[in-house]
C-alpha cells in the first residue's frame, strides 16, 4: 500500500490492478505482520505465522474468503498425518 512522507495512504486511479484477489492477500498479510509486530511479537513467531497462511493457500489454491472450515481441517490433517507435524501442545 503506496503511503506519502505524511503517512497518509495515496492511491493511482487510472492505473488497474493486474492480479487484485493476489495483492489484497498480499496487503492483508503485511497488515497482519504490523500488527503482530506491534504487539511486540518476535519477528520468527510473526514470520512463521505468515508462512503458515501462504502454505495454506498454495496447498488449496483459493483465496482466504473462499476458503471453507473443511479445507482448513483438511489442510492441518495432512499436516499431521502424511508430513508428520505434531499438534501444539500449547495452552491457549
Amino acid at each position: 500500500m503506496p503511503i506519502d512522507l505524511s503517512g497518509r495512504v495515496y492511491v493511482v486511479g487510472s492505473v488497474p490492478v493486474l492480479h487484485p484477489e493476489a495483492q489484497t492477500v498480499s496487503e492483508m498479510l503485511e497488515g497482519w505482520r504490523n500488527q503482530q509486530l506491534c504487539r511486540n511479537l518476535d519477528a520468527d513467531t510473526v514470520a512463521g505465522r505468515a508462512r503458515l497462511v501462504e502454505r495454506f493457500i498454495e496447498a488449496t489454491n483459493e483465496f482466504p474468503w473462499t476458503s471453507t472450515p473443511s479445507m482448513v481441517e483438511e489442510f492441518f490433517s495432512d499436516l499431521r498425518s502424511v508430513k508428520r507435524r505434531k499438534q501444539s501442545t500449547a495452552p491457549r
